[in-house]
């Protein structure tokens, strides 16, 4: 009907003279803006590394925009088998949202994923894809949560029954990590996640995983991560380390560079990393100096 209108208006202006330039641009952007209305995009998602990192039940999505939000869109359930029995640690399985209206949503930012059962199911990261001019959105589960709709998974903070997944920026950053070169300085039951701070703010890149090491820590090994979509914070500050899992990890140097700094981080030689505080921190911040 938009588009009707339009054409009306420029057909009603021909008749009285000559249409006038704003009006001739009017009709051409709605003309584009219908090419691209009900385009299908691309959804991938991984899996966490995390023991509820899966799923076997069904998984609703909505996009957010600039200028609002999509219907809830229910991912093929031929394909929503992410529990680690099915696809493994870290699995991509990449979901087609069929006729999506990009200029009722405006600019794509966020996605929303809600549980639809007690089964604790932990995405890692999602990217869209099939943007205009073939961009993408990456987006991270920084705070490594957790989506179920039973409330004792939720009370711990460890789930939420739906969670926000935003694009945090165009800027690319890599991490390192060092491993001891030690006895029981690896492992092969451990998932650590990242936050960093600079002078402009933080970004959360979140679970820490190499596709290549699937998740395994080789004593004496250096292992590097590459995140796309990142907020730009500055000057790196410092970075926090939080580990998941249930064994013991020892880490003996970080390194993050951005596009216009790099920053090592040095951790002593008596700190280790487990969930269980009788064996090491679950979590550890590391000021830069």
């Amino acid at each position: 009907q938009w588009y009707q209108r339009r054409v009306q208006a420029v057909v009603s202006t021909q008749s009285t003279g000559r249409p006038s330039l704003s009006m001739l641009l009017l009709f051409l952007f709605t003309c584009l803006s219908n090419v691209v209305a009900g385009v299908d995009l691309t959804l991938t998602v991984v899996t966490s590394t995390l023991e509820h990192g899966g799923t076997d039940e069904n998984i609703f999505v909505q996009l957010i925009g600039t200028a609002g939000r999509s219907d809830e869109m229910e991912l093929d359930s031929d394909k929503t088998w992410f529990s680690s029995s099915k696809l493994g640690k870290g699995e991509t399985t990449a979901f087609t949202l069929e006729n999506v209206d990009l200029p009722e949503l405006g600019m794509l930012r966020c996605v929303r994923f809600r549980a639809t059962s007690g089964n604790t199911w932990t995405p890692q990261m999602a990217v869209l894809s099939n943007l205009p001019a073939g961009s993408s959105l990456y987006l991270y589960n920084a705070d490594v949560v957790g989506l179920s709709t039973d409330p004792e998974d939720q009370s711990g903070k460890g789930a939420l029954e739906w969670m926000t997944m935003c694009n945090q920026g165009d800027t690319t950053v890599t991490v390192a990590m060092e491993t001891a070169d030690r006895e029981w300085g690896g492992s092969e039951d451990i998932a650590p996640s990242v936050i960093i701070m600079g002078q402009l703010g933080r970004m959360g890149p979140g679970l820490f995983y190499s596709p290549e090491a699937d998740g395994v820590f080789e004593r004496g090994s250096v292992q590097e991560v590459q995140y796309k979509g990142m907020k730009y914070i500055g000057r790196i500050t410092g970075v926090r380390l939080t580990v998941h899992g249930e064994d013991a990890w020892k880490p003996v140097r970080v390194t993050i560079e951005t596009v216009d700094d790099r920053a090592e981080f040095e951790i002593d030689d008596t700190t280790w990393f487990s969930t269980d505080p009788d064996h090491g921190k679950s979590t550890i911040y590391l000021p830069r100096f």
